[in-house]
């Protein structure tokens, strides 16, 4: 038989592994278990996720050829133009045919045949350029106004519609590329003609002068 103090001392001894060991084994079943959970959380949570989507990303050539599209359509050219064209290039055409015909005796009964052929000829160079000209600088002009758009409130108090502002804005635009195809195309015209005709083939006979300038 031991002692009571004996006794307690041995069972204390007993009991301490025990616990310490349950202790430690609770710990660490309790990690074991916090780590699966917290894995499987986040392999839940990378599986769920979005994937990112590529953004496509344009040149400024790309884009500003996609703004000039619409316009390089021939059911945009105004036929007026048309007209305007033609008819300032003949009336241009005709000019140095009436200077030839007072200045170098050149007859049009002496030289009918080439005053038609270079007349019909300058008229068509002219108003394909000016058409051209034009068409380039409208849809410039208008793919430019198109970023630079009016505030709502200012429209608003200017007591029109957008629709009206936007056929407004056409118009314009339309008028500014006609007057600067006519200006640009005759001051080239003319300056190449006054070049050819009286500087670099002036040594030449007058109808062939003519014919060449």
């Amino acid at each position: 038989p031991l002692r009571p103090g004996k006794q307690n001392r041995k069972a204390r001894r007993a009991a301490g592994p025990s616990s310490g060991s349950g202790s430690g084994s609770g710990s660490g079943s309790g990690s074991e278990s916090e780590g699966e959970f917290s894995g499987s959380g986040s392999d839940s949570g990378a599986a769920t996720a979005p994937a990112p989507v590529p953004v496509k990303k344009t040149s400024k050539r790309a884009a500003k050829k996609d703004d000039l599209s619409e316009f390089q359509q021939p059911a945009n050219v105004d036929p007026a133009n048309a007209g305007i064209y033609v008819g300032a290039a003949t009336l241009l055409s005709l000019a140095p045919a009436y200077l030839y015909s007072q200045v170098y005796d050149l007859t049009v009964g002496d030289f009918g045949l080439g005053y038609l052929i270079a007349v019909l000829t300058s008229t068509a160079l002219l108003a394909l350029s000016c058409h051209a000209v034009g068409t380039y600088n409208f849809a410039v002009l208008t793919s430019q106004r198109k970023l630079n758009t009016p505030n709502p409130k200012t429209v608003k108090e200017l007591g029109y519609s957008t629709t009206e502002l936007e056929s407004i804005s056409r118009d314009v635009t339309a008028r500014e590329s006609l007057l600067y195809a006519l200006l640009f195309n005759n001051i080239v015209y003319v300056v190449l003609f006054f070049f050819l005709a009286f500087y670099m083939l002036k040594d030449i006979g007058a109808a062939w002068n003519y014919l060449s300038s």
